[in-house]
């Protein structure tokens, strides 16, 4: 191969990053401007600036006691003297720490870390989705559309002041390699998919479970399809389960002592309350720049001020 064809080649593989990484610049513009001096969440108070003492707790921890991550030490976080595990009463983003790390300890500036992982989140979870459908369909252009969708969806912005909730760019990878299970059944794609899964529970929790239904379903939909069950496909399925515990259980195992030891959890009035109910997939919020900004689906509120 030519000089000439590897830089092409080249080229066509950074095509995507660019692209999405330019997207990403100008969704979230002006924060390019301020990426040192500003946070990109639309208000600091709140989840915004205690996802950002969480990266500033881990990024210190990485930088001074390494060894933390290992002995799990680095769960007693420097709050509720003097409990122990605290770091477990929210995400511990340690996967997006480690990530950001080499800028930490190049600059030291925390509110440039925390863009980084914004950012980067944007622009890698279009990048999985570009990767997944171009290999399941075959076509550029679609590929391109459903990274621009799943990236830069509202819900992205909508939940700007949730760091943790922007690591959508593991989800992609593990139905990719639920697909390359499938058709090739090998050990290989077996032990990644629990990998990829289980960095996913690990980075957000919350998409650790949304994540594992979508893959039951999806595999519930691969019997109905095939109309059979192959022994050796279910081996490279528990497989995957079992790669996807071990690895899983270091970074989830400390909730679950919180749990216990605190007796966290949402009483079945507190799920109800802030539950969907079906009416609230036809409803988009004031900020909507359709339908929010034209009154159509607008959510109507009752005098008590709840919705209708």
């Amino acid at each position: 191969m030519s000089n000439w064809a590897r830089g092409a080649n080249r080229a066509r593989r950074l095509a995507p990053l660019l692209f999405f990484s330019a997207v990403a610049c100008v969704t979230t513009w002006p924060l390019v401007t301020g990426l040192s001096s500003h946070l990109g969440a639309p208000y600091g108070p709140g989840d915004p600036f205690l996802n950002l003492w969480i990266l500033g707790w881990d990024l210190e921890t990485i930088s001074a006691h390494p060894g933390w991550l290992l002995t799990g030490r680095v769960f007693d976080a420097n709050i509720f003297f003097p409990a122990t595990g605290t770091l477990a009463y929210s995400d511990h983003q340690l996967i997006q720490s480690l990530a950001v790390w080499p800028l930490y300890a190049a600059t030291g500036n925390l509110a440039l870390c925390y863009n980084a992982v914004l950012l980067l989140s944007l622009i890698f979870s279009a990048w999985a989705m570009f990767a997944f459908i171009r290999s399941v369909t075959g076509s550029t252009v679609a590929a391109y559309c459903a990274g621009l969708v799943w990236g830069f969806c509202p819900f992205h912005f909508s939940h700007l002041i949730h760091l943790q909730l922007q690591s959508l760019y593991w989800m992609p990878l593990t139905f990719w390699l639920l697909h390359r299970l499938v058709a090739g059944r090998r050990t290989r794609d077996a032990a990644w998919l629990g990998i990829v899964f289980a960095l996913q529970a690990v980075s957000s929790v919350y998409y650790g479970m949304i994540g594992g239904m979508g893959l039951v379903v999806a595999a519930a939909m691969i019997i109905w399809r095939t109309g059979r069950w192959p022994p050796r496909l279910v081996s490279r399925f528990a497989l995957a389960a079992l790669v996807a515990i071990v690895v899983a259980v270091p970074g989830l195992w400390p909730y679950w002592r919180a749990q216990q030891r605190e007796g966290f959890g949402r009483t079945l009035f507190e799920a109800e309350h802030h539950s969907a109910a079906l009416a609230s997939y036809l409803r988009a919020p004031s900020t909507n720049l359709i339908y929010g900004q034209t009154g159509w689906l607008r959510p109507r509120l009752d005098k008590s001020g709840s919705l209708d």
